[in-house]
């Protein structure tokens, strides 16, 4: 199945965690108990009994961006490692994280394919999944446990919805972030993305689509940390990544 913007769910979970659409966590084959939606995420992440498991990335991938839907072209390189921990319960939630090492380049790319390199940095952070039974739902909420930009750190980037699949799961998700201008500067904006975990064999396969938007705005004009749906902003980036073999 492809993965579609399509998928989310009208009335997105936002940061506030005050409004979601249930289609997307309400599927029949969902866990009921924590210690059943446990079994069923360490089956696809790993359990910390069994470190072998752990599953890495290796990060060499190149995404192109447009920023403005008729601005120039961006391009972001990346190179680095992310690591996945194994899920623990943790309360009423469970928990697990990723850890990546980056360095990225963001080049602006002219019609006839030059490129010029207008941004580089060395990115680490540490991210924390926690995926509760909420009212009826599972929903995911992701915080930034340290970065290598301190104002991350601490920071809730975004909220949204489980759905359980037969191999894996796929999050459903709204959030606030920055993103590169031609420029070479960094513009705030709202988004929203499907993310999708999948075994294969013995690796674990993440997909995403990724689409940005301008921010939503209260009846008074305040702007929201909240994606105007009426309003997208640039063109969809569609990523994925295949883990490195984990020993059974």
């Amino acid at each position: 199945m492809q993965l579609s913007i399509r998928h989310l769910p009208t009335t997105l979970l936002l940061l506030a965690c005050t409004a979601c659409h249930a289609t997307t966590a309400r599927a029949d084959d969902a866990p009921k108990t924590i210690d059943e939606a446990y079994q069923r995420l360490a089956t696809l992440f790993g359990k910390p009994q069994d470190p072998a498991k752990l599953t890495r990335f290796v990060i060499d991938e190149e995404i192109e961006t447009q920023p403005d839907k008729d601005g120039p072209k961006v391009i972001v390189v990346n190179k680095g490692q992310e690591v996945l921990t194994n899920p623990t319960i943790d309360g009423e939630s469970i928990v697990y994280s990723q850890n990546e090492i980056l360095v990225r380049d963001v080049f602006n790319e002219s019609n006839d394919g030059k490129r010029k390199l207008n941004r580089h940095l060395d990115r680490t952070y540490a991210m924390e999944n926690r995926i509760t039974r909420f009212s009826g739902l599972w929903i995911v909420q992701r915080r930034l446990v340290n970065h290598s930009l301190p104002r991350f750190s601490r920071m809730t980037i975004s909220t949204g919805t489980v759905k359980w699949l037969d191999n894996g799961i796929e999050l459903a998700m709204s959030g606030f972030d920055t993103f590169y201008a031609p420029d070479g500067t960094v513009q705030p904006k709202a988004y929203v993305s499907i993310d999708r975990y999948t075994t294969d064999g013995d690796k674990l396969v993440y997909e995403s689509l990724f689409k940005s938007y301008k921010a939503a705005a209260d009846p008074d004009g305040a702007q929201l940390l909240a994606p105007d749906l009426d309003k997208p902003s640039g063109k969809p980036i569609s990523l994925k990544r295949v883990s490195e073999p984990r020993t059974k």
